[in-house]
């Protein structure tokens, strides 16, 4: 036993030598401070990249860009690709030749840069990611709210001030937990609305004006039943509806 100890002392040692190779080093923290996350203000990154400095990541940004585009063609969803590895490997370097890409090539209308860091505030990481659409199409609060094509209302309680603050007639995505059928917001150009675990019971009369929607979610909801004007969504493609408990009326048509 005495062998095995002195050998993993030895091992843990060797790495040791190898972290502080790489600039890494033990940090410890009082018990009442154990759970606090502290914020490097040297770790926070931006998206300018020297091409001339990057050498072997083709690849890697190619696999990524594949993702990217691919799920943006075949789902309803906006896409999310995480890069994920220890420290040091490149992660960063990636996202920013990602972004150089795109920019480059213009897959999208926008390409916006934001570090989340531990500081994961959304009202920060919105209010920077409104300056950034603002200082791209160099234009006012108004010119920024009519870009916004795609909006995902992650808590309740945000709904009325969002849609308020754009124009919900360009909306092309909505996601929401609160019931935005039955409110006074029009939205001429959905394609996607997702209202899964939201407060609807009812679908108004009204969503047969919604011409353009060809995805509708309103599962595991307290919906009690589907519109008859719902047959008239001529475009729609998926309707998803699972897990609807108190469901007692289909559209008979």
């Amino acid at each position: 036993m005495g062998q095995k100890v002195e050998k993993i002392n030895r091992a843990l040692d060797e790495i040791r030598k190898d972290a502080a190779g790489f600039g890494l080093g033990l940090t410890s923290l009082p018990l009442d401070r154990a759970q606090e996350v502290s914020w490097d203000p040297d770790r926070e990154t931006h998206s300018f990249l020297d091409s001339s400095e990057v050498v072997g990541r083709e690849d890697d940004v190619s696999k990524v860009m594949e993702l990217l585009t691919s799920l943006t063609k075949h789902q309803h969803v906006l896409p999310v690709v995480p890069i994920v590895g220890m420290a040091g490997l490149g992660k960063t370097t990636v996202a920013k030749k990602v972004c150089e890409v795109v920019r480059e090539r213009k897959h999208f209308d926008i390409t916006i840069w934001v570090c989340v860091s531990n500081d994961f505030s959304k009202g920060r990481i919105l209010g920077e990611m409104l300056q950034n659409v603002d200082e791209t199409t160099k234009g006012s609060a108004v010119d920024v709210a009519s870009h916004i094509r795609h909006l995902n209302l992650v808590s309740r309680g945000d709904d009325e001030a969002a849609l308020t603050a754009i124009d919900a007639k360009k909306l092309r995505t909505v996601f929401s937990m609160v019931d935005v059928l039955n409110g006074p917001w029009k939205f001429k150009s959905l394609r996607t609305l997702k209202l899964r675990r939201s407060d609807i019971t009812e679908l108004p009369d009204s969503i047969c004006k919604l011409r353009h929607l060809r995805y509708l979610d309103v599962s595991d909801t307290a919906i009690r039943a589907l519109s008859e004007s719902i047959t008239k969504l001529y475009h729609l493609e998926t309707l998803r509806f699972t897990d609807c408990k108190s469901l007692e009326k289909l559209p008979r048509k």
